[in-house]
């Protein structure tokens, strides 16, 4: 069953990194990436830009509007999907991503 890992942060704690702490969070990240997808079981996955730089489509007409406009603390970073059998080693590999530590992680 495929399940989407999303990452979750405050873009003003990501925008702050310095570049050496954001080549090691994604050097970090990588390295989970490398060890899902020697078993097989890694999908499609992106780093998604900050939410400045998105546009919504509302209904019912499709209006098109500047940013997510979500009324929360953190934004959407980034997903990776996982093709595995249950939801309890999807929840194992998302454990191991270094949003657990920083951020929110959520698995559907």
């Amino acid at each position: 069953m495929l399940y989407a890992i999303l990452a979750y942060h405050e873009e003003g704690v990501v925008a702050a990194m310095t570049p050496d702490q954001g080549e090691a969070l994604m050097d970090n990240l990588m390295k989970v990436h490398e060890k899902i997808n020697e078993t097989g079981k890694l999908g499609p996955s992106a780093r998604l830009d900050f939410t400045g730089k998105a546009v919504t489509l509302r209904s019912p007409e499709a209006m098109v509007i500047d940013g997510p406009f979500a009324e929360t603390k953190e934004q959407l970073g980034g997903y990776v999907l996982v093709d595995v059998d249950t939801v309890d080693e999807a929840i194992d590999i998302a454990s191991r991503f270094p949003s657990a530590r920083v951020g929110t992680v959520e698995v559907r």
